[in-house]
């Protein structure tokens, strides 16, 4: 089937792309190829597409077959076919399945860089959402050590070869199969925290080195990329456009994330940084946010995520992000890059646990804001982390979320 490509990258990927099927769960994922097939280097092949139910990316539009849809979802890590089930039924048609490469997932010996277990559990959790039609989008993430290491952003790397090698793995494998949204090429990612002098452009060699191995090598063309800026999707990074400049050959397969795990600690157990339980809406008013953005005597004043981070936490300034118009302000850089580029948007991370003092409406109000702007989305979280930050055991959560989706 065409040249060897496969061959040519550094690392020992030795799968077989085998026959192609139509629907189907356990057909659709044993056509996509076999994680255990043949190793030999002329067993190698690129993935023969066979046409499996994709997102259009149509400018900012998402349509699904052809009618504009938008993904309001959920964070998992790991689904069972009954939770499945559950969140199709609560209305939930996107889940962000988290795919965390390390500890025993990580396995550098295999061809495919994942345990056997690992890749078994991935089969089906996806088999569970294919059977439910939820749009998933399959997001790989690592541990702090790796991604606050240089090497994994440095393109030809020990550690970014692995790490292509699991990305190579996956989209081969799924590549046939059905509601795959799309493919999340590395979760939060954090080049700010090594040592690199230039960490934004090598996020942007990084991610462009990855959606070549998925189109060029793999040969999966049309499976959008989730990509976001450094500082783990942080908003004020998406004042900088080489995030969509340096891979504007890509159009139509972008699809920009953003976070907003924002206010900290209140998101986090309900407190403000001096201990205090403050109810939203506390500042429910329009107000100045600009106080947020002032850097002290002898910082640089384009440092805005550092200044941020440390002004949001002073009194007078948190008591304004407990109120329904920081939302607006805050995802104000990200929506300006949305719209200057013409791409989609999700906010992949919100939410509050229930010991927040009204968390329920501050979780409407995001969502209001979110609807305003066209924006998609994926709540921390349904059954991962906290148990207070759940939907899963949350019958308040899960009685919002059914009513916001119409359930």
């Amino acid at each position: 089937m065409g040249r060897d490509v496969l061959a040519s990258r550094p690392g020992p990927w030795r799968l077989r792309a085998g026959k192609t099927a139509a629907l189907g769960i356990a057909a659709t994922l044993a056509a996509c190829g076999g994680g255990d097939g043949a190793r030999d280097p002329a067993d190698i092949r690129r993935v023969k597409l066979t046409g499996a139910r994709r997102l259009v990316l149509d400018g900012a539009r998402v349509l699904d077959d052809g009618a504009p849809i938008v993904l309001r979802g959920v964070n998992v890590e790991g689904v069972t076919e009954a939770e499945a089930v559950d969140l199709a039924g609560l209305g939930f048609n996107l889940v962000r399945l988290r795919i965390s490469w390390e500890g025993d997932v990580r396995d550098d010996d295999d061809p495919t860089g994942l345990s056997a277990r690992a890749r078994a559990d991935v089969d089906a959790w996806v088999a569970a959402l294919v059977a439910q039609r939820v749009w998933t989008v399959l997001e790989l993430r690592t541990d702090d050590e790796t991604a606050n290491d240089a090497a994994l952003y440095t393109v030809g790397s020990a550690t970014f070869r692995a790490y292509a090698r699991v990305w190579q793995y996956l989209a081969w494998r799924y590549a046939n199969t059905p509601y795959i949204a799309g493919y999340g090429l590395l979760a939060e990612p954090s080049p700010d925290k090594t040592e690199l002098s230039e960490p934004r452009a090598a996020l942007v060699a990084f991610h462009a080195a990855l959606m070549s191995t998925i189109t060029d090598d793999v040969g999966d063309t049309v499976t959008p990329f989730f990509l976001g800026p450094m500082f783990n999707y942080d908003t004020l990074q998406y004042r900088f456009d080489e995030y969509y400049t340096a891979h504007a050959a890509r159009r139509g397969r972008l699809f920009y994330a953003v976070n907003l795990l924002m206010p900290k600690p209140w998101i986090q157990d309900g407190t403000a940084p001096d201990g205090s339980r403050p109810a939203y809406p506390l500042t429910p008013g329009p107000v100045s946010f600009d106080a947020l953005l002032v850097p002290d005597e002898g910082e640089a004043p384009d440092a805005l995520e550092r200044i941020f981070n440390h002004r949001r936490e002073e009194p007078e300034n948190f008591a304004k992000l407990l109120g329904p118009s920081f939302a607006e302000w805050y995802l104000s850089w990200a929506i300006d890059f949305a719209s200057r580029h013409d791409v989609p948007l999700y906010v992949d991370q919100f939410g509050a646990p229930v010991e927040a003092r009204g968390q329920l409406e501050f979780e409407r109000d995001l969502i209001a804001t979110f609807a305003r702007h066209g924006l998609h989305w994926a709540r921390w979280s349904y059954n991962a982390g906290q148990a207070s930050r759940k939907v899963v055991g949350n019958e308040a959560v899960r009685a919002l979320y059914a009513d916001v989706l119409g359930r």
